[in-house]
């Protein structure tokens, strides 16, 4: 595999070489905001309308990601189990949608520590198992070591879970075909990715060296096509479950493909312009000294900040975030601020989240803070409350 950014000419999807790179950011850092890749560039296929990272198709990055994922515990400044609103509204849908009970053999491929089967082990009484591509030293459910790109070496399962890990998989045919290793005849698979719908329609920041594919429902049912589409939403995130029996049974979905080429064309054509002047606003607000807030200090903001943070004043930059119980930030060691401080002065909030509700419960949180607030959503217009 060359380092040549224009490597991989085909679409992982449906192999044709009708694709057009749509974003492309210099310099770009992974959620731990340590770690960066010099080039990133997002193509689109034309033949099928899918959107993936062509920059990870390439030596440099293989190399980057596997020492990424190696020390990377991504849910250590969360109290365990996690039990936010996003993870709640997952397990109900699974539980309401698959019958899962105490002989019911359970998998999830990118467990980390194992929040999710903790809850639905708690709920349901089912046997549970983590699956990571390496050592889980904080895992706190039974974790052994899998690839999705890999036949199973562990036998079958009832139910295979992969929530937020199948955007990361560089080779989705093959995970696709491997898949029915690991799935017994008549079992099920739930799988939650950031929904490319939910993207476009409210300019949200998911392009993002970590995430590999963007998937909208089109393109994940072209890829699970022969699979059994039992129900799927995307409130939140993009969530599908599926059924490995036969006969298929399929969705109705209506597609114009010309229509949605069209569409995603403008997006990113607009989105490059957002992002520009996003960085901009930055910039502008702390040369003038400004005070810059940023609301949550999770993943999204790690990738943003790490990206700007040599262009700013760090004395004037401040972090909220009700999950993160220290007053210093420990990846940036930005402060806390401090609400009684900066009540009445203009401050600039930045809403750090690639969901839209979360943005909005953000905006209104931070509107009962500051009363002399310009919100931004991630490379959004202004708001002024």
């Amino acid at each position: 595999m060359t380092n040549q950014l224009n490597y991989y000419v085909n679409c992982p999807i449906c192999g044709s070489s009708q694709i057009k790179e749509v974003l492309n950011k210099p310099h770009a850092f992974f959620t731990s905001g340590s770690a960066s890749v010099e080039k990133y560039s997002v193509a689109l296929c034309h033949n099928c309308s899918f959107v993936f990272q062509k920059s990870a198709y390439t030596k440099t990055y293989q190399e980057a990601i596997n020492k990424l994922y190696q020390n990377y515990q991504q849910s250590n400044q969360f109290d365990f189990p996690r039990r936010d609103p996003k993870t709640l509204d997952a397990l109900d849908f699974v539980t309401h949608y698959i019958n899962i009970g105490p002989q019911t053999k359970v998998a999830e491929f990118g467990s980390d520590r194992g929040d999710f089967l903790y809850l639905l082990k708690q709920q349901t009484g089912a046997q549970v198992v983590g699956l990571e591509p390496c050592e889980q030293p904080d895992a706190k459910v039974p974790t052994k070591i899998a690839s999705i790109l890999q036949p199973s070496s562990h036998g079958q399962f009832d139910v295979i879970l992969m929530k937020q890990t199948f955007e990361h998989i560089v080779d989705p045919i093959k995970a696709v075909n491997n898949l029915k290793t690991y799935v017994k005849a008549g079992g099920y698979v739930y799988i939650e990715v950031p929904s490319l719908e939910r993207i476009t329609e409210y300019s949200l920041e998911d392009f993002i060296p970590d995430h590999v594919s963007h998937y909208s429902i089109h393109t994940l049912l072209k890829l699970f096509k022969g699979w059994s589409i039992i129900t799927w939403h995307h409130e939140h995130f993009l969530s599908v479950i599926l059924q490995n029996k036969l006969p298929q049974t399929y969705l109705s979905e209506t597609f114009d493909l010309s229509q949605q080429l069209k569409q995603l064309s403008l997006f990113f054509h607009d989105f490059n312009k957002k992002l520009y002047d996003f960085k901009s606003a930055l910039i502008k607000q702390s040369n003038m000294g400004g005070i810059i807030i940023f609301f949550g200090a999770g993943l999204y903001f790690r990738s943003l900040l790490a990206a700007f943070i040599d262009e700013l004043n760090r004395d004037n930059l401040f972090f909220i975030d009700d999950n993160l119980n220290e007053n210093i930030e420990p990846c940036f060691g930005l402060q806390r601020a401090n609400i009684d401080k900066f009540k009445e002065q203009p401050v600039l909030v930045i809403g750090c989240s690639n969901d839209i509700k979360s943005q909005q419960a953000m905006h209104h949180r931070a509107a009962t803070l500051f009363s002399k607030m310009s919100y931004l959503y991630l490379f959004s217009s202004f708001s002024t409350e």
